[in-house]
């Protein structure tokens, strides 16, 4: 019995022991846990403190929301701790080191990633709506002044230019289609010279660019007509250069209307040449590039300059297509201007068997009297057509160049470039154009003059928010 009374003792003494090993283990463990728990939450609420004060001070966003891709190049090193005098001293340290480090990019980035607009209206606006027929808009919106600033080619005056008015359609039908957006609040507003001006004095930018396709030319043609002859003003060259196509455009800034009264008149020049090595279409492979004059415009001025690019709407090959798409945001990069405004406008297929199919046996004085699709699946692509002109490939085009685009920013390759997405808009416009054997090009005035409606609507929203949020630029998408 003493044997078993002296094991059993021993064994009590070593279930003790264990029991008290256990107790310590478990107290020692809840203590780290309540150290890691007291570590971890101030780092943070550190910072998200940080992130939000940086965020106010650089007054990105109206609310202080925190916006990962505004502190994508910091690495907040803060110790904790809950002594709240010691909290804000650490706090506005990291603040001006965050300041800092706001204006000076790592070695692996040339560029840093823009903050996010904080507007719905800047990712939406164009993509879903419809298109309504209004004659009020026909008439105070849809002409072109007259004079032409660039004349009718001889084509035109043949055919559109005979058109005689009548009741029932007192101007041409393709003018009398409004663009109505699905989101009330971010409708696309007409453009008028004084809208024109104003924002772009509010952008502080002094001159435009228009650089791509034959489209990008329709675009540049139907600006300058719509802002008429009396705004307008052939211009001699402001640089060594010998470009046709640049027009000044006349912002007046004296507030009495008298036209003598011109010595505050601004004088905002609008270039656009024909982009160089647009010969994909024919699968010869030639070199992209920026020619002279452009760089030459776009340097002249340490001032912002508005830029519209596109690559084309000729490009067979996909390979051909990424190839020049890459070249083009290089060559944007190696500008090395953060203070400009980029746009790219993505590419709108044409319709096949548009109308008139026979523009040499049509009564012009009538002219066409052909409606909008009312949605993207009215579309249908011609096998013949389609296939010979790649029309279906565009809306690949313009995925991979958002894709791309973002991806080059994110990363810090490239300065903030804009998707000006015109597609969706003029997909559904089937109607307006040239005809016969050209149904990508359209007639005008007509459905491109609302590119440019879109793009300064866009403009005008982005003046806004830079305004409000004292930004230099941000990021739609």
């Amino acid at each position: 019995m003493a044997r078993r009374r002296v094991k059993g003792g021993k064994y009590a003494l070593l279930k003790s022991f264990g029991s008290i090993m256990i107790i310590t283990t478990s107290i020692f463990t809840a203590f780290n846990l309540a150290i890691l728990k007291q570590t971890t939450a101030p780092i943070e609420n550190t910072r998200k403190t940080l992130a939000f004060n940086f965020v106010n001070t650089e007054a990105s966003t109206s609310k202080g929301e925190l916006d990962e891709n505004r502190i994508v190049f910091f690495d907040t090193d803060a110790t904790p701790t809950t002594n709240s005098t010691e909290t804000k001293v650490r706090e506005n340290s990291a603040q001006k080191a965050l300041k800092v480090h706001h204006d000076i990019i790592p070695d692996d980035r040339k560029y840093k990633t823009m903050p996010s607009c904080n507007s719905h209206c800047l990712s939406s606006m164009g993509k879903d709506g419809a298109w309504v027929q209004d004659w009020n808009f026909a008439k105070n919106y849809g002409q072109f002044p007259l004079p032409w600033v660039i004349p009718a080619k001889p084509l035109l005056v043949d055919h559109e230019l005979q058109f005689q008015p009548t009741l029932d359609s007192p101007f041409p039908w393709r003018t009398s289609w409004k663009w109505i957006d699905e989101d009330a609040d971010c409708h696309v507003d007409p453009m008028t010279p004084e809208v024109v001006c104003n924002v772009l004095d509010e952008l502080g930018a002094d001159r435009i660019a228009f650089y791509g396709d034959s489209l990008t030319e329709s675009q540049f043609q139907s600006f300058v007509n719509m802002m008429g002859p009396d705004n307008t003003r052939k211009i001699e060259s402001t640089t060594d250069r010998d470009v046709s196509d640049e027009i000044g455009l006349v912002c007046r800034r004296n507030k009495t209307g008298h036209e003598d009264e011109t010595d505050d008149d601004v004088i905002v020049p609008i270039f656009y040449q024909r982009s160089m090595g647009e010969a994909a279409h024919k699968q010869v492979e030639s070199a992209y590039d920026f020619s002279e004059e452009l760089n030459s415009f776009i340097n002249q001025s340490e001032k912002r300059m508005l830029g519209v690019f596109n690559i084309g709407a000729h490009y067979h090959n996909e390979t051909l297509y990424q190839e020049d798409l890459s070249k083009m945001l290089d060559l944007i990069s190696a500008f090395d201007r953060n203070q400009d405004l980029y746009f790219f406008r993505t590419t709108s297929p044409g319709h096949a068997y548009c109308e008139p199919r026979k523009p040499w046996d049509m009564d012009w004085t009538k002219g066409v009297e052909t409606e909008p699709f009312s949605s993207i699946d009215e579309m249908r692509w011609d096998n013949v057509v389609a296939r010979r002109w790649n029309w279906e490939k565009f809306q690949y085009h313009n995925k991979h160049t958002k894709d791309i685009m973002e991806e080059k920013h994110r990363t810090g390759k490239i300065p903030m470039v804009h998707i000006f997405d015109v597609y969706n808009m003029t997909a559904l416009r089937s109607d307006g154009h040239r005809g016969g054997t050209d149904c990508l090009h359209y007639a005008y005035p007509g459905p491109i003059d609302w590119w440019n409606h879109f793009l300064f609507t866009y403009l005008k929203e982005l003046s806004r928010v830079l305004s409000r949020e004292n930004m230099v630029n941000c990021r739609a998408w």
